[in-house]
């Protein structure tokens, strides 16, 4: 599985490199796979970098802190386009336990973003020797298997000692391992072979599997490893995979109540659904901009040993209260004093079980309520209910729109999966008094881990900002980062969702490697062009930065978040099984690009049903002569382009034609133009400046009328005309889309005209049929520039046999 990897990744980089091998393209800056998965806290260590582009390796860029790089080495450039880099790193005593994503700065910007594990216990390799239930390897506890399920069919099997009434917990990371889909299934088998626990999918490991029991005896216990349908169960998963096993006698709670807190404050959380019983850990709360989009992770700890995994929970300033039995209706809803910003904590205990927890509020307060659920390691699929004081459902919501938010803690807008199924919704009070927020699970399931966090905050202003990704996720997550040659232009863009925003706000970079400058408008319409530029002198280098929003028209802070997520075990079209997510915008230098571009300033405005022709002007290095092509950033709402023509040495300058449909918006917008074969899987790349593109509402209609004619006769095509604002002087219309051997005549048309007529000339070299393909081209002439419509599309002329009985040509 490792091997094939590989091959798909490196063949991928291999299509993504320029045939002149000293200029790279982005897409061949990729990081395929990381060994070993994970690594022991405390310790220096070496691991390997897979992929494309890493032979001019400079830094390793962490989103965590703890992780220090010691060296750096490259491997040479293999013939299959891929790359090797050994790095040999510094991991702190006090390193947060969990996923660590890096990236790899090269000479030419960015890769990928890949992941390590950092635990607690001492790592073993799985033995090079198959295991089998016979023979199983002997392995102590409180320790972690780098293991591989290598084919259909294979269990791995590992033995450890056991005595009565000791925890014995195996829990596996597979899919969390930000890889293919291996779905991997655990059992613990006791001393006489037969299997006491076993476990799939968990809600605090998404797609992994924990196990855990207390031993009834002593003995040798064994823990089987699998792929959860013995790897025959589709295209989509994978008979074989990588996983790391922690196996001991470490607590293993399954959920945490409460399930956040304030920042900075020291909660009591207890922990629930340990084998050993419930147990309680004072933890003080990192500050808000120390969290993971207002997500921290709690470690469990009891009689010295850590739970591999913490529990993810929310940093707000929210009152924390516990919803307390019984409270199964919005009569017997559990009270509070607090006023929102407020968190309800609790868990659907039982089958059928609803939570309900009064608030209050005063009328015409509008209100963002959201469960914390699934994106916190809960089981929990939330229904969420808002009932007024009269006792009528003032607001309800299950699953919220995909598009909503952009990670897995906000409902990424590509989204398809588990993390979507936490409820969101936005209301306002309409009278004063006590409101009742009602939570239960969707199927009425519950148990110890369906637990869950209602907040409800007054809806403030706010602004989610992600890079669009293109293609669709499941291969568009190269483009996540910006990498800025030096003395030239990156442009991206910026898809946004605002909440209780004014209509204008801009967004800026909180920091910026040297030298580099940002430029962008107005969030609009989603989605919005941002421009990097690197001056010819920047220091190569790279950076992490969140953004802040502003607008002219309001003072008030808008709270700002940029997340992200890169999807993993994907099941194409539209579900993804695991995301890693990051909070910050990669941002780097690199080495000069052979090409730069400038757009030239469109020379006219662009008609609704219309056209005009973009002008790029391209700048080469001398010793690069491969041909680029070009594209649009991205398409302002009824806008459309095709791809340039190519870009050949000697050729300096190239045209891209742009149409509008009536949908365009009047007004102006920016578009930028970046080179194709210089992108990161066209979410973004080499770019033009940004300019304005000046789109006007349509001068006319025009409506064909349908007509016919014999070969050798000359016809009038007519066109009802619907004039929607006046023009000076003439219009001049020439008839596209004719067949062959049939010619129109130009003519010319003022303001006042309700009716146009065109000559149209059937010649004997026209093919007897019906031609639905007719439309005109309209030019209107205003301070020396020409502005075209193209209207009247699906205009029919009906050929008929010539005059003169000369015979068909068919």
């Amino acid at each position: 599985m490792r091997v094939n990897l590989l091959t798909v990744v490196y063949g991928l980089a291999v299509l993504a490199v320029w045939q002149t091998a000293s200029w790279a393209q982005s897409e061949a800056r990729s990081i395929a796979e990381i060994t070993p998965r994970g690594v022991q806290r405390g310790n220096r260590v070496t691991l390997t970098f897979h992929g494309g582009g890493l032979a001019e390796s400079q830094e390793l860029v962490f989103y965590r802190p703890g992780v220090r790089t010691i060296r750096l080495e490259s491997g040479e450039l293999e013939r299959d386009g891929g790359a090797e880099l050994k790095a040999t790193l510094e991991v702190a005593q006090d390193c947060p336990l969990g996923q660590h994503a890096v990236r790899v700065r090269t000479t030419k910007g960015l890769t990928t973003l890949h992941t390590f594990y950092v635990g607690a216990y001492p790592h073993i390799d799985e033995r090079a020797q198959a295991t089998t239930f016979e023979d199983p390897q002997k392995v102590g506890l409180n320790v972690t298997v780098n293991g591989d399920v290598g084919g259909i069919g294979e269990v791995d099997y590992y033995q450890v000692a056991g005595k009565i009434g000791q925890r014995i917990t195996a829990e596996v990371r597979a899919v969390r391992l930000a890889q293919t889909l291996f779905d991997a299934h655990v059992a613990i088998l006791g001393p006489d072979g037969r299997t006491l626990v076993e476990s799939d999918d968990t809600g605090l490991g998404f797609q992994d599997p924990i196990a855990s029991l207390i031993s009834p005896v002593d003995g040798a216990y064994r823990v089987a490893v699998r792929e959860s349908g013995y790897g025959s169960e589709g295209d989509y998963k994978r008979p074989q995979g990588q996983y790391l096993l922690y196996v001991g006698t470490f607590p293993r709670p399954l959920s945490v109540v409460p399930a956040g807190g304030p920042p900075g404050a020291e909660v009591e959380f207890r922990f629930l659904g340990d084998q050993g019983g419930s147990f309680t850990r004072r933890v003080k709360l990192p500050r808000l901009d120390r969290t993971m989009a207002g997500i921290a992770k709690v470690i469990p700890v009891q009689d010295g040993l850590l739970s591999p995994t913490p529990h993810a929970v929310r940093v707000g300033p929210h009152a924390n209260v516990l919803e307390a039995e019984p409270n199964n209706d919005w009569l017997h809803a559990t009270a509070t004093d607090a006023s929102p910003p407020i968190a309800f904590n609790g868990v659907i205990a039982t089958r059928g079980d609803v939570d309900c927890v009064r608030f209050s509020v005063v009328k015409g307060q509008r209100f963002v309520v959201q469960v914390y659920g699934r994106r916190i390691g809960s089981r929990l699929d939330s229904l969420l209910t808002i009932v007024d004081p009269e006792g009528n459902v003032a607001a309800s919501n299950d699953d919220p729109s995909r598009r909503f938010h952009t990670s897995v803690y906000r409902y990424n807008d590509h989204h398809a999966g588990a993390f979507a199924e936490d409820s969101y919704l936005e209301f306002t009070a309409a009278m004063d008094g006590a409101y009742v927020a009602q939570v239960a699970d969707h199927l009425r399931k519950g148990g110890v881990d369906y637990h869950y966090r209602v907040e409800v905050a007054p809806l403030d202003p706010e602004v989610y900002l992600w890079v669009r990704r293109k293609p669709p996720y499941w291969r568009g997550t190269p483009g996540q980062s910006i990498s800025v040659p030096r003395g030239n232009r990156y442009a991206a863009v910026l898809s946004h969702r605002k909440v209780g925003c004014p209509e204008e706000v801009f967004v800026q970079p909180n920091t910026l490697p040297a030298g580099v400058k940002f430029t962008t408008v107005a969030l609009q319409d989603g989605e919005t062009p941002v421009l990097f530029e690197a001056a010819a002198d920047a220091p190569l280098a790279a950076t992490l930065t969140g953004f802040a929003s502003q607008s002219p028209a309001f003072q008030a802070r808008i709270a700002t978040h940029y997340e992200q997520s890169v999807f993993y075990g994907l099941n194409p079209p539209n579900y993804c099984f695991y995301g890693v997510d990051n909070d910050r915008l990669a941002v780097s230098v690199a080495e000069e690009f052979p090409v730069k571009l400038d757009l030239a300033e469109p020379s006219a405005p662009l008609l609704q049903d219309g056209a005009i022709t973009l002008k790029v002007v391209a700048q080469r290095d001398p010793s690069f002569h491969q041909p680029v092509q070009l594209e649009m950033l991205y398409h302002p709402t009824g806008i459309s382009s095709i791809l340039s023509d190519k870009l050949e040495a000697g050729r300096s300058e190239v045209s891209i034609p742009i149409e509008a449909d009536v949908s365009a918006q009047p007004g102006s917008h920016p578009i930028a133009i970046v080179a194709r074969t210089a992108t990161q899987l066209h979410g973004g790349g080499v770019s033009t400046q940004l300019r304005s593109l000046n789109v006007a509402a349509a001068f006319m209609d025009v409506k064909l009328l349908r007509a016919s004619g014999k070969m050798g006769e000359t016809v009038l095509v007519r066109g009802e005309v619907t004039h929607k604002r006046p023009f000076d002087g003439t219009a001049t219309l020439i008839l596209r889309g004719l067949p062959q051997g049939v010619v129109a005549e130009k003519i010319e048309f003022t303001k006042n005209a309700a009716l146009i007529e065109v000559p149209v000339t059937i010649t004997a070299a026209c093919r007897v049929g019906t031609y639905k393909t007719l439309f005109c081209e309209i030019s209107i002439r205003e301070q020396g520039a020409a502005m075209v419509h193209k209207l009247g599309s699906g205009g029919v002329l009906r050929v008929f046999e010539s005059v003169d009985g000369s015979p068909r040509i068919d």
